[in-house]
């Protein structure tokens, strides 16, 4: 039986992430201006503290079965499921009006306090790095990517506000 983190490590490696790195890199461009000396190691040790959190790794589960779910009906029966299956519909689409992805994440970010929070929704818009990258990946029809996105910004907004809070 595999572990919740090596799940999670296996889905963000066939996503092309391969490292948690590319977050870390995320959270230095966002943090260096404001934490002195911080390292894009410093960074690296926050957003594998933050993925080493039971309800991150249970909220990136949920995500990453609820993509997988969607891209499979999709993948098996050429997109009958979309019309049959409303979450699948919703999920494949990525519907402006489905706010559960949104929901998830900032639920857990929320357990890091309202600087997680806040930064959560300035990455959720902007999609910078290689979340922009996933984020894209579900814009262009390659890969469901509707969960797993919002989740990926929710692990870099949580690793800064653990840096922000004297996480050093």
């Amino acid at each position: 039986m595999m572990s919740a983190q090596k799940v999670i490590e296996e889905y963000l490696n066939d996503l092309g992430i391969g490292s948690y790195r590319r977050l870390a890199k995320i959270v230095y461009k966002q943090q260096q201006g404001y934490i002195v000396g911080l390292t894009q190691d410093d960074c690296l040790q926050a957003v594998l503290d933050v993925m080493a959190n039971r309800e991150m790794q249970h909220a990136m589960l949920v995500a990453i079965e609820l993509d997988s779910i969607a891209q499979e009906a999709a993948n098996h029966d050429g997109g009958v499921a979309r019309q049959a299956n409303p979450l699948i519909r919703l999920l494949v689409k990525d519907d402006s009006n489905f706010g559960v992805d949104e929901r998830i994440a900032m639920s857990v970010a929320g357990l890091y306090g309202s600087i997680a929070t806040s930064n959560f929704g300035y990455l959720d818009k902007v999609k910078p790095g290689v979340i922009g990258e996933i984020n894209d990946m579900g814009k262009n029809g390659a890969r469901v990517t509707t969960m797993i996105d919002d989740m990926l910004c929710a692990v870099v907004a949580c690793a800064e506000a653990d840096l922000a809070g004297g996480g050093l």
